[in-house]
């Protein structure tokens, strides 16, 4: 795996070209180099967020559970969720860019991100980015190097994966679907079984969990 990394952006997005806002010197802010594999290249997505998660909760336990909310955001809570970062995956060549950003230290943010926002220093963990990105990098290669199942990725991705078995709606751009989810695919699909007991795959989407009234 290589990185590259860098203390500010000029032009940071996320998925469906939304603008991701970061002050100087506020987030870790990284592209992760993958070899890519010849099928399947999500489970390495899926493998590095992992890693994400149990970096920050090593470097600091006693922190709130860091969570994934499907495909690729890092979140913290149960009843009130709120983002500390996210992913952006592009394939290029025989290569993966995975960007992440991850809040460490804002504080500031804009009215509409103020509800949803928070970052590792507001959840109690100070660490500068160099020292997070160690542990990232050290993290991830101890999993490549220790699990060589698919299904044990997905396994570890899944028991800290907050859709899993919520009522969600997964807003797409021409529709909107309901259901509950139920597992992910080894494609990385959100597999939600809909009211009528039917199975859908879904392989993009903004996901709201839903109340169970709902």
């Amino acid at each position: 795996i290589g990185a590259i990394s860098d203390a500010n952006q000029t032009k940071g997005r996320g998925r469906r070209s939304r603008v991701w806002e970061s002050s100087v010197g506020s987030s870790l802010l990284v592209t992760f180099i993958i070899s890519k594999r010849p099928s399947n290249q999500m489970v390495d997505v899926a493998n590095l967020l992992v890693a994400i998660c149990q970096s920050i909760q090593s470097a600091k336990p006693e922190l709130p559970e860091i969570k994934i909310k499907w495909p690729n955001d890092l979140v913290v809570g149960e009843e009130t969720i709120k983002k500390l970062g996210g992913c952006l995956t592009e394939v290029e060549e025989r290569f993966l860019l995975v960007g992440i950003g991850i809040n460490l230290n804002e504080s500031s943010y804009s009215s509409d991100l103020e509800p949803i926002a928070t970052s590792l220093r507001e959840q109690g963990l100070e660490i500068s980015s160099a020292e997070l990105l160690d542990k990232i990098i050290e993290k991830y290669q101890e999993r490549k190097d220790q699990i060589n199942s698919e299904y044990e990725i997905w396994a570890d991705y899944k028991a800290i994966c907050n859709t899993m078995s919520k009522k969600v709606r997964v807003d797409q751009i021409n529709t909107s679907v309901v259901g509950i989810a139920r597992d992910i695919a080894e494609d990385g699909a959100l597999v939600l079984e809909l009211e009528n007991g039917e199975q859908v795959r879904i392989l993009e989407g903004d996901v709201i969990n839903l109340r169970p009234e709902n």
